[in-house]
């Protein structure tokens, strides 16, 4: 059984760097809807309106006012209603935690650089006026219910950073992406924005539709993290690999030319495959290596 590091990913010292320069370089996050550099949504700034949007099963938290009695006593289930206009929408951000997030040649592991992506989001969702939740996924998944306040979205933060498991040798358990997104589908309020941090190692063309759906009803945008070392390999001799998931070990040798042209056609071909799926489900998917400061990756890309 695996026992966890007692290292957080991120320490509260560095929660607040990030904070401050969140608020510090992305400051027109806080202003109305007309701004060009509002992030990866639609819109920063939504209004309750008139016009209904959507019925959905009533969360914890909802206006009690929004309430739909006639859909509850139908359905016996309690139902709100969700208007087109919404001046906080939730932000959910989605962080992957799985063992092949714990790699990591350059500066830190893919999964420090996860933490970062979602505190920068979170901060800059938060200061914005939005209400934040969010969904880590490992072996399973850890659920946090929408908030607006800071107390809340640290929570979220710190379980995103909380100490990995120090791998066993054994096989671990994979990731269930179709179970997460079937749940994101099914219990994601209405136009929330919707923000995917992963390797996303595990996209497949099956997925594609339920990528899809996703999006058609969401704002989504997905960071992929990559370590340099995932696209090319570097000549330092002889080395050990054990693989995350099987735990199976192998030893390559880096000095072999061909070896490494190989290696790097076939990692190209595949983060070619993974841009094409999200391509396929009308997703934009932004690049963040852990050897590059994440700022003007996020900021380059909300941008866009």
């Amino acid at each position: 059984m695996s026992t966890a590091i007692n290292e957080s990913l991120l320490s509260t010292s560095e929660l607040e760097q990030l904070q401050a320069r969140t608020l510090d370089l992305f400051p027109r996050w806080r202003r109305a809807a007309a701004s060009p550099y509002i992030g990866p949504w639609r819109s920063a700034y939504r209004g309750h309106g008139l016009e209904l949007a959507d019925l959905r099963p009533y969360q914890t938290g909802d206006d009690i006012r929004h309430m739909d009695w006639r859909a509850t006593a139908r359905s016996g289930k309690p139902t709100t209603k969700v208007f087109l206009e919404e001046r906080q929408r939730n932000v959910h951000i989605v962080v992957d935690r799985g063992p092949t997030m714990y790699f990591g040649t350059r500066r830190e592991l893919k999964a420090t650089s996860a933490a970062r992506i979602a505190a920068i989001c979170a901060f800059a969702a938060l200061a914005g006026g939005d209400e934040i939740s969010g969904t880590i996924f490992e072996t399973d998944e850890q659920r946090f219910a929408r908030t607006r306040s800071l107390d809340g979205v640290l929570q979220l933060l710190r379980a995103v950073g909380a100490p990995l498991p120090v791998p066993d040798g054994k096989r671990q358990q994979t990731l269930a992406p179709r179970r997460l997104l079937h749940h994101l589908n099914r219990a994601l309020e209405h136009l929330s924005i919707v923000i995917l941090i992963s390797d996303f190692l595990w996209l497949e063309e099956e997925l594609v539709a339920a990528l899809a759906q996703l999006e058609e009803h969401h704002d989504v945008a997905a960071f992929r993290v990559i370590d340099p070392a995932e696209e090319a390999l570097v000549d330092v001799g002889r080395i050990r690999i054990t693989s995350p998931l099987s735990g199976a070990t192998t030893v390559i040798d880096t000095s072999d030319v061909e070896l490494r042209s190989e290696y790097a056609r076939i990692m190209a071909q595949r983060a070619d495959e993974r841009r094409r799926i999200m391509l396929r489900a009308g997703i934009r998917l932004t690049d963040v290596y852990t050897n590059r400061d994440p700022f003007t990756t996020l900021a380059n890309a909300f941008r866009q």
